[in-house]
């Protein structure tokens, strides 16, 4: 008789501890999600973010179309870019269509490869 009464209570609390444990896996699990997908994420954004902000005139950009061009005008209260693509071709953007500021760093990496390609493939010392 004492094992009747013992069972139902032995099973409560078998239950009550896979039901901690479950919350203890789910909370677990958006601990993960959070560092591994969401805090990345916004910290892109934010960098995205400021990357736009800091767009001033006279920058070489290239939009989201792949479109590349120089900033001629800013509109901050309407949110456009004006840029210049060619002399006599200038497009209006939204600032958010702005994917990447070229940097000087940039074009003179280019300017390097072809000068190297131009020498024969660099410095090469002559014995």
């Amino acid at each position: 008789m004492y094992q009747l009464f013992s069972l139902p209570l032995l099973q409560a609390t078998a239950a009550t501890g896979s039901s901690a444990m479950s919350i203890v896996m789910l909370v677990s699990i958006f601990a993960i999600f959070y560092f591994l997908l969401i805090r990345p994420q916004r910290k892109k954004e934010k960098e995205r973010q400021a990357m736009i902000d800091a767009v001033k005139k006279d920058d070489k950009v290239t939009t989201i179309g792949g479109i590349i061009g120089i900033v001629t005008n800013i509109d901050n209260d309407k949110g456009t870019v004006t840029i210049k693509v060619d002399d006599n071709c200038k497009m209006k953007f939204t600032k958010s269509a702005v994917s990447s500021v070229v940097t000087d760093k940039d074009d003179v990496k280019g300017d390097e490869k072809t000068a190297v390609e131009k020498n024969g493939g660099g410095d090469k010392k002559k014995k």
